[in-house]
Parts: C-alpha cells; sequence; structure tokens
C-alpha cells in the first residue's frame, strides 16, 4: 500500500502538467482591471455592459445605437432578432471596436483617437460596428441556420469562412461615409496609396493588391474592400449587397460562392468588379490629376530626404536648421525610428515605440506621446510623454501611467499642453511642466469637445483643432481669462497638425479633394492654400525665422521630406468646402 501512495502522486503531478485549457470565449479581447463594477443598460435592441462612473458615456452609446438601429440594416436586410450585447472599456487607449461570436458581442474602447477625422469616435463606433453585426446575422440565416443548433454561435465563423475580408471591412466604411457627414471614404489620403500608384503607372493584380507584398506598398484591405463595395453600390444600387448575400446564404454549394453570387446579380465576379471598379478611378483620377494646380520650376520645392529603392515614410519633419531635419521614419522592413537628415545623409537616433502623435523638437529635446501597456490588465494601458535628448542621446519617460494625447510645447520650451481624456469621458487640455512631469493646470473645453491637436500661439495661447457632433472647428484658448475664441466654424473637412508663427495658422488638410498645406490668418480669418502636392502634402513645420515651410510629401513610393520658401507660394485663397467622394 506504501508503495502506491508514491505512484498515485506522481501520476497526479504529470496530469496536473498535461491538462489542456478550456475556454468560455472563442475570441477573447482581454481583461478589464478588477477595480470595476459594472452595470447594464438595456434597450430595445442592444443590451450595454460599462463600468460604473461612466453613466453618461454609457447612455450615449445607448441613444446613438438605437439612433443608428434602423438605417444600419437598409441595404443589408433584416435585422437581428434578439438583443445584441455591448461592452464599454474606458481605461484602453487603443481606440478601436470589435465584433465577436461566440459569445455574440460589441465591443467598444471608448477613449478617441488622436488621428481621428470630422466624426466623433462614438459615431464612428456605432455606425462601423453595428454594420458588422448586421453582416454576420445575415450571414448565419437560410442554409447556415440549422447548424446554429449543433455548432451553436459557431456557426457564424462557418458560415463566413467564404466571404472575403475586403467585403467586412469595406462595407462597413461605406456605411459610415454613407450614414455619416465624414467617414473615411472622404478621406483623400484613404485612397492616396492606390490613387499614387496607378497614375504613377503601377497597376497591381487583384490578389497583390488584397494579399499585400513583402516587396512594394499595397494599402490595406479596409480601402479595397470601400472601393469595391461603394462601386457596386453606385454602379449595380444600393441593395446590390443584400442580394448577394441572401443568395451566398442560400447556394453555399457554389464554387467560389460569394463570386459565383455576385456574378448572379452583376455579370461579373470579384476579380470583374476589381477591374471595373479601378479603371473607373483611374479615369477619374486622371481629370483630377489634370486639374492640379502647378507652379514654375523656380518655386519647386526641395527634397531633402535620402533617395530609398524601397518603401519608406519620413514623416512629422523638425527644424533643426535650414540642412537639417529630424523626422520619424519607418518602412516595410524597419519600425519606427527617429532619424536625422543632414544634407541628404541620414543617421539614426533611435528606434521609438507606438507613437501616436507627431514629434515636436524644442530646446535639444524631441517630445512626442506614445502608448505604454498596463502591466496587468488588457484593457488598461496608457499614453505617456516621452523625449529624445538630443545631448545625452537617450529616451526619457517624463508622465508615466497617464492618458496624454497630442503635445504641444510651449516657445520657452517649460511647459507643454496635452489634450486629456478621463475614463468618465472628460476632456480637458493639461499644463505640464517640462522638467518634472507633473501637471501645473487644467482647462476645461466647450460642451466637451475632444481635443485632435493643438499648438501654442501669441502669449502663451493654445489654438486648439477640437472634435464635436458638428465636425472639426479651430477655437483659441486665452490662458490668462480661460476664455475661447473661435477661429473657424466646424466643417466636416479635416484638419489637424497646426503650426502657429507670426499671426499665421499653418495646418494639413484636404479641403481641395488632396491633402495640402494651409495658412490661416488668426486675425482677417483668411485661408490661403501654400502647396499643390500631387498626391498629398503632410506635417508642416516652420524654419526658426518663419520664412521656410517642411512637411512630408507621398509619391508612389516614398513619404519624403520636402522644403519651400513661403513668400512666393501663396497658391491662392480657399475656402471650407465638402470633398467630392466618387461613390
Amino acid at each position: 500500500m506504501r508503495t502506491l501512495i508514491p505512484k498515485y502522486f506522481f501520476i497526479l503531478f504529470i496530469l496536473l502538467y498535461i491538462s489542456i485549457n478550456i475556454q468560455a470565449q472563442f475570441i477573447n479581447y482581454g481583461s478589464d482591471p478588477t477595480r470595476f463594477k459594472w452595470n447594464i443598460v438595456r434597450t430595445q435592441h442592444y443590451q450595454l455592459v460599462y463600468p460604473q462612473g461612466i453613466d453618461s458615456t454609457a447612455r450615449r452609446y445607448a441613444i446613438l445605437l438605437e439612433t443608428a438601429y434602423p438605417h444600419i440594416g437598409k441595404t443589408i436586410g433584416t435585422p437581428p432578432q434578439k438583443t445584441f450585447p455591448v461592452i464599454l472599456h474606458p481605461a484602453n487607449m487603443l481606440s478601436n471596436g470589435m465584433v465577436a461570436w461566440a459569445p455574440k458581442r460589441m465591443e467598444f474602447i471608448t477613449t478617441p483617437h488622436s488621428d481621428l477625422y470630422a466624426q466623433s469616435w462614438n459615431k464612428q463606433l456605432v455606425i462601423h460596428e453595428s454594420r458588422h453585426v448586421f453582416q454576420t446575422d445575415k450571414l448565419t440565416r437560410k442554409i447556415f441556420k440549422p447548424l446554429y443548433y449543433a455548432l451553436g454561435e459557431q456557426v457564424a465563423g462557418v458560415a463566413g469562412l467564404a466571404v472575403p475580408k475586403w467585403f467586412f471591412e469595406g462595407d462597413a466604411v461605406t456605411t459610415e461615409t454613407a450614414l455619416s457627414n465624414s467617414g473615411r471614404g472622404r478621406l483623400p489620403e484613404f485612397n492616396m496609396v492606390y490613387r499614387a500608384q496607378i497614375l504613377s503607372g503601377k497597376s497591381y493584380t487583384f490578389d497583390k493588391w488584397f494579399l499585400g507584398s513583402y516587396k512594394d506598398y499595397t494599402g490595406n484591405f479596409y480601402t479595397l474592400g470601400y472601393d469595391l463595395t461603394a462601386y457596386a453600390r453606385y454602379q449595380y444600387g444600393a441593395d446590390i449587397w443584400d442580394k448577394v448575400t441572401d443568395r451566398y446564404t442560400r447556394h453555399i454549394y457554389l464554387v467560389p460562392p460569394f463570386s459565383r453570387s455576385l456574378k448572379h446579380y452583376t455579370g461579373i465576379g470579384t476579380k470583374g468588379l476589381f477591374n471595373q471598379t479601378f479603371s473607373f478611378l483611374k479615369h477619374e483620377w486622371e481629370i483630377q490629376d489634370s486639374l492640379r494646380l502647378t507652379k514654375g520650376d523656380k518655386h519647386k520645392p526641395v527634397y531633402l530626404s535620402p533617395e530609398t529603392k524601397q518603401y519608406t515614410s519620413y514623416q512629422y519633419p523638425q527644424i533643426v536648421n535650414d540642412s537639417t531635419i529630424i523626422a520619424v521614419k519607418s518602412s516595410l522592413q524597419d519600425i519606427h525610428s527617429l532619424v536625422i537628415i543632414q544634407n541628404g545623409n541620414e543617421k539614426r537616433l533611435s528606434y521609438i515605440g507606438n507613437i501616436n502623435s507627431r514629434i515636436i523638437l524644442k530646446n535639444n529635446r524631441v517630445y512626442w506621446t506614445e502608448y505604454v501597456p498596463g502591466i496587468r490588465w488588457t484593457h488598461e494601458n496608457y499614453s505617456v510623454i516621452k523625449y529624445y535628448d538630443l545631448n545625452a542621446k537617450r529616451i526619457i519617460t517624463l508622465t508615466p501611467h497617464r492618458r496624454y494625447l497630442s503635445p504641444s510645447v510651449e516657445f520657452s520650451g517649460k511647459v507643454i499642453a496635452v489634450s486629456h481624456t478621463s475614463e468618465s469621458g472628460v476632456n480637458q487640455i493639461v499644463w505640464i511642466d517640462t522638467d518634472s512631469g507633473k501637471e501645473m493646470d487644467r482647462y476645461n473645453i466647450p460642451d466637451n469637445t475632444f481635443i485632435k491637436d493643438m499648438t501654442f500661439g501669441e502669449d502663451s495661447s493654445v489654438i486648439a483643432v477640437m472634435l464635436g457632433d458638428n465636425g472639426i472647428q479651430i477655437q483659441q484658448l486665452n490662458k490668462q481669462t480661460k476664455l475661447w475664441k473661435e477661429l473657424l466654424k466646424p466643417t466636416y473637412v479635416n484638419i489637424t497638425a497646426p503650426v502657429w508663427r507670426n499671426g499665421q495658422l499653418f495646418f494639413e488638410s484636404g479641403l481641395n479633394g488632396t491633402n495640402n498645406i494651409y495658412c490661416l490668418n488668426t486675425e482677417t480669418l483668411q485661408c490661403q492654400q501654400l502647396t499643390a502636392a500631387r498626391f498629398g502634402d503632410f506635417s508642416p513645420a516652420l524654419s526658426t525665422d518663419g520664412q521656410k515651410l517642411f512637411y512630408s510629401d507621398y509619391q508612389h513610393q516614398n513619404m519624403d521630406g520636402k522644403a519651400l520658401y513661403l513668400p512666393q507660394h501663396l497658391l491662392s485663397a480657399v475656402g471650407i468646402i465638402r470633398v467630392k467622394i466618387f461613390f
């Protein structure tokens, strides 16, 4: 008997180490901090689960979900028949939204992204992710419905196996564009990669555009999907994807089922739709390209970054002197790094992390904000201020464990202004001491709008690009009186990367259908276009004397740093217009 006991312990010990994990969820997006106590709000079609303390945020999402509900399904078919769970994650800074089945739910990360266009973050999430719910619910019907009794909610995975990713995301982007005044379909830079490649004479196959390449930059399936799904709606009717998905669920045995279902209603399959779409876009882009504003050679900008044989991006140029800039470099083979470029020669300063802002050079320090994961919880992370010290040649974290976005450094270099969004959804501007990293002051924002970008103006005022329900506007905060002054009324055209100098506000925008650099006189409120990019100009920066403009210019192989002298290059006075979209 004594000899059997050690054997039992040995067998038990072995079994413990060969055990198999059993998960309650097929897709687990992570856990929230245990300090959260959870509440539930039930509406007619949704069940919202959220932490205590963000009740106003939850109510806002509940209203938006119910408001959007009758419109989301008009072009995809019958809406879901049961209430749908929605989980809110307020402690996560990595702005995103997800839809999953088994168990089915939507998950919203409620903190807005600092690079957001002229669409409030909660509306963006509601429209885009709700469309995914309607898509998946539609696909689990007809021939797949009996499988539910055998597989449960896993049937959604089976039903979606033969549906391409470009459809899911492209249709959702088309919906967010059609049901709003903004949406990614209206952003010139969203289609910039395709436009640059096609107008430069490079034409890839459908498979290369969709599957990607290790050699050439091919964008992503969000853009490809938007072009295909939007063109199909434009050419064959708004309900074309309702018909295609319905036939797909009834004729899954056809090979390939999705392309064959598309061909039944349009006469062309997936690759035929690709050829038609890009033929149409090429024609429209060639017309647009022929009308592009140009200037003589004497005003031609100078390229500062070195020539490369592979796709390379040089973003957020900051000026050391007339022949030297610091920029963020990335490529298909390399992660983000800080580089210094002098007379065409490049030197890496340091690799950097998951950056989420422009870089700002002041007093031999290069500042930025970047995402930093939490130690324990997936849905608790941070956005902190870091800087690279050009003298010490190292990166220093100025504000650990904070929720700061969109930094701007005051002219003396002693103060940083940042955008701060609390877990409960309160937006403020925070003053930070550049030496200690401590908070000096906080300023409330009119109507609790989100600050997506900012710059310091005259007398240490802050000029902020603000995002609210009516789009983007520009306002100026007087530090002494804490009063706001409107510089630009709300518009649904994207505006970002502001830089102030001598009464002039320089910024990047797609006002004329292509991203260019503009200048707004903060006294007369007159706006002028400074560049005439073929594909897109971004991230303006000014020399010390204010006479030279530096920016990033997109070409079909690179995003290069460029410079031009300002006085002779004011192209035209412009107004705020609505960007044309082709479908």
